[in-house]
């Protein structure tokens, strides 16, 4: 997810691990709050409902896993790490626009940019989410 501060991304994400933890075909493996990020000495700022989650597809054993936190290029970082280290096939991310700039020119052909936008209407914001949920689960199944 990219997208300026305060656009949607960890809410964005926040909807597709709900969706997620009800659909049937997922798992969920690990989930990671706040403080247990900073325990793990990874550092959050921003939403204080942050988290890390890790699920597992039934059919397919694909392990996905969404970090909501990414304003900075260093949060993302220690977000994408801790996901690599827990060996997952897909890593979904919140990132600030400047911070995908970064990562793109390392992993471009792994990146696919789904935006959020700053919109003030509630109900156009809440289908905002719930559109990029059903984006990412049709690229995640």
């Amino acid at each position: 997810m990219v997208g300026n501060q305060g656009s949607g991304k960890s809410c964005s994400l926040n909807c597709l691990i709900e969706d997620l933890k009800i659909d049937n075909n997922w798992i969920k493996l690990k989930e990671l709050n706040k403080k247990d990020m900073r325990n793990l000495n990874l550092p959050i700022v921003g939403d204080p409902e942050d988290r890390v989650v890790i699920f597992k597809n039934k059919s397919t054993q694909k392990i996905v896993g969404i970090s909501t936190s990414g304003d900075n290029t260093e949060i993302v970082f220690r977000g994408l790490k801790y996901l690599n280290d827990e060996k997952v096939d897909v890593a979904i991310i919140a990132s600030h626009k400047l911070t995908l700039k970064y990562f793109i020119t390392r992993f471009e052909p792994l990146t696919i940019e789904i935006g959020t936008h700053d919109i003030p209407d509630q109900k156009l914001h809440d289908q905002m989410n719930s559109k990029n949920s059903k984006i990412i689960q049709s690229l995640i199944n």
